[in-house]
């Protein structure tokens, strides 16, 4: 009421003798929100506060509502006079944004003839939820006989917070989550925008981008994060003004280094093998992150590699050749990575068969009777130069004719004598064919056992 009399008091010395009046009015309008004088059409210097928009909004605790409250001055006959309009926060938990409080002063210029002034304020809604009154008052209006008050109301709701995505990730100790922590924020089935979303680490280890995100227009707001050093669960949780929540948990996983593809290959000396291939991965099917270096060695046979170290890319794969030596024999190469173990691969390198100076022949085992569910007795071939010089580690593939038929081995070297070997099993009495060939030499007829 004070701030109200000052006003009155600076209003020209013609209204002055409605300061008692205004007063009066003043306490009416905050008993009965309803009085409403209005302006006569026959009294031209009257003035009124019409409403203009903003009630009825609703929003979440702790934002600012979309629409400001606006009232208009409307006068047919000002003569140049200023006046204030004064907002008040009546009930309820709000601030004007205006002035940072529950109160807020208004003052329009001087003006002459038809007006129509507007009025805005924006109001923050408090941290309680429930109904909000906030009320326009123009002392000025009053006098005049116009009409003086509006109100306006207003609700505060709690608002929910939802994941959208991120919830239960995999990852590897030390790397960044794959996936942003993506939550949305509603009120009354309606999206919030502009709220404060505070983000905390509440179980296991994990940096966080940031401590708050802010709601978009579409209520959503996310934060990325890093697994730290410890493996086990780890929860995030999101919270809002009001006791909004919601809960994300990942699993975070020492790195395993596996292989996936290229070992126990066989070749001919000298000549380059498909790709060991290796993978960085932890439980749950978290794989490892870029750029890791991976060290390879050969540990055994003469060859030699692509590169003595890769990097893993954004799968958290790499891989590496390796050129078998001038020897025949096996081959062993070994991949490592610092913290994560290291993994073997195994090929043979197999002699140069030379068509022409080669004899390739069955030994043993050609023209069997079989037994059905008994293995045969060996089947047997050598492979030996021209002079009679064995050929060892060799491979020798191996085929089936029958369906019900199955060998021991799809694929045999040759020995320090130069002989390979394998037994035939059939379920069911028939005629069988057994084929044998030297690996990746087709010029070399191929040996059939019958």
């Amino acid at each position: 009421m004070r701030s109200l009399s000052r006003c009155i008091q600076q209003r020209p010395s013609r209204w002055r003798v409605f300061r008692v009046a205004g007063l009066l009015l003043l306490m009416l309008a905050a008993a009965w929100p309803a009085i409403a004088l209005g302006c006569s059409p026959n009294n031209p210097y009257c003035f009124d506060l019409n409403y203009v928009g903003g009630n009825g909004q609703s929003g979440a605790i702790g934002t600012t509502l979309p629409q400001p409250l606006t009232v208009s001055v409307d006068s047919a006959g000002a003569d140049g006079q200023s006046f204030d309009v004064f907002w008040q926060v009546l009930s309820g938990s709000a601030t004007i944004v205006e002035s940072g409080g529950q109160t807020y002063d208004a003052t329009s210029s001087g003006a002459v003839g038809s007006i129509s002034i507007p009025f805005s304020v924006h109001i923050k809604l408090g941290s309680t939820p429930g109904s909000v009154l906030v009320r326009a008052y123009c002392q000025y209006c009053a006098q005049t006989g116009g009409t003086y008050v509006q109100d306006f109301n207003l609700t505060a709701v709690q608002p929910t917070l939802q994941i959208v995505s991120g919830n239960n990730q995999n990852g590897l100790l030390g790397t960044a989550a794959t996936s942003p922590l993506v939550v949305q924020s509603s009120a009354n089935g309606a999206p919030v925008s502009g709220l404060t979303v505070n983000w905390a680490v509440t179980g296991g280890q994990a940096t966080l981008s940031a401590a708050s995100s802010v709601t978009d227009a579409n209520g959503n707001t996310s934060i990325n994060f890093t697994y730290g050093q410890s493996a086990g669960t780890v929860t995030i949780q999101a919270s809002a003004a009001g006791g909004a929540q919601a809960s994300f948990t990942a699993t975070a996983s020492a790195p395993v280094l596996s292989a996936l593809s290229g070992s126990s290959q066989s070749g001919t000396v000298g000549t380059a093998l498909q790709p060991f291939v290796v993978q960085i991965g932890g439980a749950n099917g978290a794989t490892g992150p870029a750029n890791v270096a991976v060290n390879w060695t050969v540990l055994q046979g003469g060859g030699t590699l692509a590169s003595a170290q890769t990097f893993t890319d954004a799968t958290g794969r790499t891989s590496n050749t390796l050129t078998l030596g001038a020897n025949p024999g096996t081959n062993i190469v070994q991949a490592s990575i610092a913290g994560a173990g290291s993994v073997t691969f195994t090929a043979v390198a197999t002699p140069a068969v030379v068509t022409g100076s080669t004899t390739f022949a069955i030994v043993s085992g050609n023209n069997q009777a079989l037994v059905p569910g008994q293995p045969s007795q060996p089947l047997v071939v050598k492979l030996a130069s021209s002079s009679g010089t064995p050929i060892s580690g060799t491979a020798i593939q191996w085929s089936v004719t029958g369906a019900t038929a199955k060998l021991a081995n799809a694929t045999t070297a040759t020995g320090a004598d130069g002989t390979a070997q394998n037994t035939l099993t059939v379920v069911l009495p028939g005629t069988y064919t057994v084929s044998a060939q030297v690996n990746g030499v087709t010029s070399i007829p191929t040996l059939t056992f019958n």
